[in-house]
């Protein structure tokens, strides 16, 4: 039985044998010379006082790589369980198969047995090899980036995508059993795996650990902003840019020695309102200071393996549970045509069933051998770049959140993609005219290619622009503040993308300019892999803002 078990399945096995072969030779190539830039660019960079440029840099290299790394072990886990797991069993009803297969001496428990082990196996030594060699050669990108707990790049990574892999398995082959259509059971397999993962990940996974506190002073580095409303000045905590060293931060609040927040009579007393906003900003951070300190709450960076192990242990534990399940659901009586004998029907003599199952069955092996396994293998391979563009516009992945403190637009989830700014001398009115110059925006954005706008720069107002060397999109001016804020809102498959622009004067004849990038909808997974890109663009483009402000 082992053996027809593994005849069956070495044409799976031998297409993922060759597709990590392929990933194998591409990583150690390209594997050294990430290590060697490594170690001439960042881990010398604290000598030559130039760290910033050195991590951007390296982070830089071979960034599609990247992008395709961490999309091939995100996907990995699902495709098996689309294509290896819910073919599985629905196979063999649809061919009629099952007839043959468990009247040949074999119990149906057995021939389970064989075929679930054996495939669950296949899976997640196949994870555990693709994430083993996609950790190693992200290890010195992870270093840098020193975010272990990121909802993304925690999948990625280690144990996890093995879990994940025996999950969606098994998921996909007591779908299988369960409708006894191939289709269906993709399908199962594909809304299950994506809601299971977001659940562990959102609610789950946060509460495995009590999460640790600690209190940190206020300084002038503190991920503190001032944002001037009807009431006055108000504070709002950032949770990047934290002092704790690869803590997952949960959330940061500012209180007293008696857990107090800041009232809006101490904020109005303490930071004086200007035309834009406090007069000065530090000064408002120093006198916080001297009442209120920052109270973190965070999971440190020593949880870090307790949790992927049992992250793992979970998944495993659900795919225990579901073979457990396909175990039961086999026992079954199968009704319908040409069913096998019920377990409370009278057997006829064990030789004389045999007989009758190969007469009846005959056709559909002759059919079998002569073409129809390989048909089926095109139409996987066919169906395969569908479940991917489906999955790319995104159902739901791990990484949102609900919406922040900050004034609300839209009602939903929103997933955060990046929030950059940049200060600098310059006219704030000059700034305003040149960043709401819709024409203008490629003299200066390194993005933009072609800009327009069809009308006043108002609310309501479409307009379009066409990113260099990709296609054009449209976009639709939303708010409107002048001289302070205005917000723009992109379609994107299942979902858009919305930008927030600030403008605030500061002290010193300074300006400080704010982009922050939202996603709404299903292609929020997709959209967070080309946030780095997304980011890095628009700190280039908002510091030529600033230079070409300076020359008006």
């Amino acid at each position: 039985m082992i053996r027809f078990a593994w005849l069956q399945f070495r044409m799976q096995a031998a297409i993922a044998a060759g597709a990590l072969a392929i990933v194998a030779v591409v990583l150690a190539v390209t594997g050294p010379s990430l290590v060697h830039l490594y170690d001439t660019t960042v881990a010398a960079c604290s000598s030559q006082h130039a760290c910033s440029d050195a991590t951007t840099t390296f982070t830089d290299t071979d960034g599609p790589l990247q992008v395709f790394l961490d999309f091939l072990v995100l996907l990995g886990p699902l495709l098996i369980g689309m294509f290896w797991g819910a073919p599985l069993v629905s196979r063999e009803f649809e061919t009629g198969t099952f007839r043959l297969a468990w009247t040949q001496g074999v119990s149906r428990s057995r021939w389970l047995a064989v075929k679930l082990g054996l495939g669950a196996l296949a899976s997640m030594l196949a994870a555990g090899l693709l994430s083993l060699m996609v950790t190693w050669w992200s290890s010195d990108l992870d270093l840098v980036s020193a975010d272990p707990f990121d909802p993304l790049g925690f999948g990625v990574r280690d144990l996890v995508p093995v879990g994940y892999a025996a999950f969606a398995f098994t998921l996909g082959a007591a779908a299988g059993l369960f409708f006894r259509r191939m289709l269906p059971a993709m399908l199962t397999a594909l809304a299950g795996y994506a809601a299971v993962r977001e659940i562990v990940t959102r609610w789950m996974r946060p509460y495995l650990f009590s999460p640790s506190r600690k209190s940190l002073p206020i300084t002038a580095a503190s991920p503190l902003s001032f944002k001037s409303g009807s009431t006055g000045i108000t504070v709002y905590e950032n949770t990047k840019g934290v002092s704790i060293p690869d803590a997952w931060i949960y959330s940061v609040k500012i209180a007293d020695n008696a857990g107090h927040a800041p009232t809006a009579s101490f904020l109005n007393r303490a930071c004086p309102l200007g035309n834009y906003g406090p007069l000065n900003p530090r000064d408002c951070s120093a006198r916080l200071a001297a009442r209120f300190h920052q109270l973190v709450t965070f999971q440190p960076a020593s949880r870090y393996w307790p949790l992927q192990w049992y992250e793992l242990a979970i998944f495993l534990g659900l795919a225990v549970v579901l073979g457990g399940l396909c175990f039961w659901w086999i026992r079954r009586p199968v009704s319908g045509p040409g069913h096998l004998t019920s377990r409370h029907e009278p057997r006829p003599p064990a030789s004389r069933a045999r007989a009758v199952e190969l007469t009846r069955l005959a056709p559909a092996i002759q059919s079998s051998r002569s073409g129809c396994h390989a048909a089926s293998v095109r139409e996987t391979i066919a169906t395969a770049g569908g479940a991917c563009r489906v999955q790319h516009a995104g159902a739901g992945l791990p990484g949102t959140w609900p919406a922040g403190p900050y004034p609300a637009r839209h009602q939903g989830t929103v997933m955060n993609l990046f929030e950059c700014e940049a200060t600098f001398e310059a006219d704030p009115d000059a700034v305003w005219k040149l960043w709401t110059d819709v024409a203008r925006w490629p003299e200066w954005d390194v993005s933009k290619e072609i800009a327009q706008l069809d009308g006043p720069f108002e609310a309501g107002v479409r307009g379009w622009a066409r990113q260099r060397g990709n296609l054009g999109g449209s976009f639709t001016i939303t708010a409107v503040d002048a001289l302070r804020r205005w917000v723009s809102e992109c379609p994107v498959p299942l979902g858009k993308v919305v930008f927030e622009h600030t403008l605030e004067p500061v002290a010193g004849g300074r300006v400080r300019v704010v982009k922050r990038a939202e996603v709404l909808g299903g292609a929020a997974p997709l959209l967070l892999l080309f946030a780095p890109r997304m980011r890095r663009d628009t700190a280039e483009s908002l510091a030529a803002l600033g230079r070409q402000a300076c020359h008006q």
